[in-house]
């Protein structure tokens, strides 16, 4: 799928930090580390001396190859609000965690109640957990076990600011659930679980739509997605992350979303790949691969 940029206002890229917007800046030459230079031609093909980092191609539909030694753009998802999703299949370490903490960077720009990541049945079944923001933007984190479900969320009002670019988490150390924006934390409650851990659910996992229901379908960017199974955020504040996340002993799935091309959204474990959309062909409901700017950039630190 081509890279380019459906909105309005410019982001600004990775490496050179040029800015691009609509149809993107195109014939930019990046100077080399080490004597040589890296052009940007049409199309985005980049050739290079050592060192040189390729801009965006003419016409901004097709991002630019870092050269030798560059640094190649940084990359996320463009959700539409209204088909848009990535799907992963189900697999048994999605489920049953007695800690868990679900986190992305998020670029909001629609106020309409949306999921960021689903995994989670209603009804009668219940099972899995859900990370979403209601219509008034009031981040919520909800888990089901044994029929019942539990949540938190209700008193985070207005807290995601919209065309902002934030980090989300939602914390589950056993016996309390903590939401936290921007690494400040906007809610907590006791929810200890029944059987100690979130209950089971068999269907896929969703970025960007609610799986349950087919629907609240997300507005915006979203980018570094990562499930974990330990509470890795405690306390009232905490420092966001400056760089891209990394996969240690506990994390259970991490999606960077750096393809920038093609159906797959490859998880950095190597085990929960997702899929754009609802198969592998080109459709509706597949999100826009787009340039955004480094985890750095969204937070300076």
């Amino acid at each position: 799928m081509p890279v380019v940029v459906a909105l309005g206002v410019a982001i600004a890229g990775c490496g050179k930090g040029f800015e691009f917007s609509g149809g993107g800046q195109g014939g930019e030459t990046a100077t080399g580390g080490s004597g040589g230079t890296s052009t940007s031609g049409s199309g985005g093909t980049s050739t290079s001396g050592t060192g040189g980092a390729g801009a965006q191609g003419a016409g901004g539909s097709t991002s630019g190859t870092a050269g030798a030694g560059g640094i190649a753009p940084c990359r996320g998802l463009s959700f539409d609000g209204s088909h848009d999703f990535v799907q992963v299949p189900d697999h048994g370490a999605l489920d049953g965690m007695g800690q868990l903490t679900v986190e992305a960077w998020i670029f909001v720009s629609g106020t309409a109640a949306a999921a960021i990541l689903s995994h989670h049945q209603e009804g009668q079944a219940l099972g899995g957990y859900v990370f979403e923001h209601k219509n008034n933007k009031a981040l919520t984190f909800r888990m089901f076990a044994g029929g019942q479900s539990y949540g938190e969320g209700g008193s985070v009002l207005s807290q995601i600011t919209e065309e902002i670019w934030v980090h989300v988490a939602s914390v589950f150390d056993g016996s309390e659930i903590r939401l936290y924006v921007g690494g400040e934390l906007k809610d907590s409650g006791p929810q200890p679980l029944p059987g100690g851990g979130i209950g089971d659910y068999a269907g896929p996992l969703r970025i960007g739509a609610n799986v349950a229901t087919d629907d609240r379908y997300f507005d915006g960017l979203i980018d570094e997605v990562r499930i974990s199974d330990v509470p890795r955020y405690t306390g009232a504040q905490f420092n966001p992350p400056t760089g891209p996340f990394l996969v240690d002993g506990s994390t259970v799935a991490l999606w960077h979303f750096d393809e920038g091309e093609g159906q797959t959204a490859a998880d950095a474990t190597g085990t929960h790949h997702g899929t754009l959309g609802a198969s592998q062909a080109t459709e509706l409901s597949d999100p826009m691969w787009i340039e955004v700017p480094c985890i750095g950039e969204m937070n300076p630190g």
